[in-house]
């Protein structure tokens, strides 16, 4: 008796251990990331003048231009241009940020200021003397209206036309490395502002917390924020990825496991997925049925450590690498069939 009662058990326990699993790759799939995205990578040995990739943006023209921690490069699909001459007078000079404004214009956050180039191909080189605090530009945004922000040192200053103008108190600097602070817009033109210590945004003359880090509740330190589509935004901690709208989290996704507390950049696209690149563990784009793709060395990844991520006006999406060059994905654009299926 007692061996039949042990093999009923038994019997149950496998049979709720298969529905789970079965359950659990409903809800949760992985998809095979090269059967819908090819990838194409420019490093030393394909003409890159950098191997790292700090910030990125496209102008009107279809140029990219390419931030490093080496200074600025401009790439139309073939050559790459770099700094230091009449095309491109910015020199050896750190560029952690990128903005295209409106009008065309490109805003270029650098540990020398900040400059601009306008569609008529004039640069402009905005310093202290313009009102900049002293340091490094470590992010920048622009507004509907046109009207750039930015992060410098440890405050944040909007562009008047005339001069820069602080619109925050001193941001909080205990336990955190500058660099992690970033400035965005979401679709209801609230600027947000989030470091590891704070995610907060400024909305009727007044900034609103949303999040601030204590020890007590560690695994929600933010690790990444950008624009949510449909209003809002998406904001990320160690181990989970949170859509916040209208004062409240209206969804939130479990990060893999093994791609957990890495800090990121982050994209929703038209279709709703949500692309997360990791600066060590690679790629992962969510998709809205719960679904999941990698993207790391497996996959064709040069480098998995990922500083910045961009679409362009052609439907691909470019991973800027700290150690491994430029990297394009491009979605495939037809099935390939054998002679069994016609």
């Amino acid at each position: 008796m007692r061996v039949l009662i042990s093999v009923n058990i038994s019997l149950r326990l496998v049979g709720f251990l298969c529905l789970f699993l079965l359950v659990g790759n409903a809800v949760r799939s992985q998809g095979d990331f090269t059967d819908d995205y090819v990838l194409k990578t420019w490093e030393h040995d394909e003409g890159a003048p950098y191997i790292s990739f700090t910030a990125m943006a496209q102008t009107p023209d279809g140029y990219l231009w390419l931030g490093s921690y080496e200074g600025l490069a401009r790439f139309d699909g073939l050559r790459f241009t770099t700094g230091g001459n009449k095309q491109i007078p910015l020199g050896d000079m750190l560029v952690l940020a990128l903005e295209v404004g409106p009008d065309g214009t490109l805003w270029v956050g650098t540990s020398e200021g900040i400059h601009s180039y306008d569609l008529d191909g004039n640069w402009r080189h905005l310093t202290e003397a313009n009102g900049l605090p002293r340091g490094t530009v470590y992010s920048m945004a622009i507004d509907s209206h046109g009207q750039i922000y930015a992060v410098v040192d440890l405050y944040v200053v909007r562009w008047t036309g005339e001069k820069f103008e602080r619109v925050t108190p001193q941001l909080p600097s205990r336990n955190i490395i500058r660099s992690e602070t970033r400035c965005f817009f979401d679709a209801q033109d609230r600027l947000w502002v989030n470091n590891s210590e704070l995610l907060f945004y400024y909305e009727g003359g007044a900034w609103r917390e949303v999040i601030r880090y204590s020890e007590e509740q560690e695994e929600l330190q933010v690790v990444g924020a950008a624009p949510a589509r449909g209003g809002g935004i998406w904001w990320a901690d160690k181990r989970n990825l949170h859509l916040w709208r209208d004062g409240s989290e209206v969804r939130k996704i479990s990060r893999l496991v093994t791609h957990q507390n890495d800090e990121v950049s982050m994209w929703e696209d038209a279709q709703g997925s949500l692309w997360v690149a990791g600066e060590r563990r690679g790629l992962v784009i969510y998709h809205s049925d719960n679904s999941y793709l990698i993207c790391g060395r497996e996959e064709g990844l040069e480098n998995s450590a990922l500083l910045a991520v961009l679409p362009d006006n052609e439907g691909n999406v470019w991973l800027g690498s700290d150690g491994g060059g430029l990297t394009r994905v491009r979605p495939r654009s037809f099935l390939s069939y054998g002679y069994d299926k016609g």
